[in-house]
């Protein structure tokens, strides 16, 4: 598997247990971060992605998911000190059927990052209007 990276997935990212991810810590408040992914979930527990991660009751992420009306969609959710909210929801974004690797890439700008998407590595897509504002636990 050279040049892959393949991780077994274990609890949720709010979990303070076993959670499958590869971290790096942000070292400026203004850069881009991307990775690919390949992921064939069969139900709605299951999700891969690239994540903003604090700590387990701090983070936010864009994600590969799947919906049962659907099948593989984009989803993008959020856990603000163990208030959860998913953004995208029923306007989820539909992977199509011959897409084998989806891109996400993340722009971090000061105070505030936003999420994109790509089908093919080169042209990505903003996702729906949602600029996530950092916010530092008490």
């Amino acid at each position: 598997m050279k040049g892959k990276l393949k991780l077994i997935g274990q609890h949720s990212l709010a979990s303070t247990f076993n959670v499958s991810m590869l971290a790096q810590r942000w070292q400026s408040f203004n850069f881009d971060a991307e990775t690919k992914v390949q992921f064939d979930p069969y139900n709605y527990q299951q999700m891969a992605g690239l994540v903003n991660f604090y700590n387990e009751k701090h983070w936010s992420w864009i994600y590969i998911t799947y919906d049962e009306n659907k099948g593989k969609v984009i989803e993008i959710a959020q856990n603000d000190n163990n208030n959860y909210t998913s953004y995208l929801k029923d306007n989820s974004i539909k992977i199509p059927d011959t897409v084998d690797y989806v891109w996400f890439r993340t722009k971090i700008r000061k105070l505030e990052y936003s999420y994109e998407y790509s089908f093919d590595g080169k042209t990505w897509c903003s996702t729906p209007s949602l600029w996530m504002q950092l916010s530092f636990p008490m």
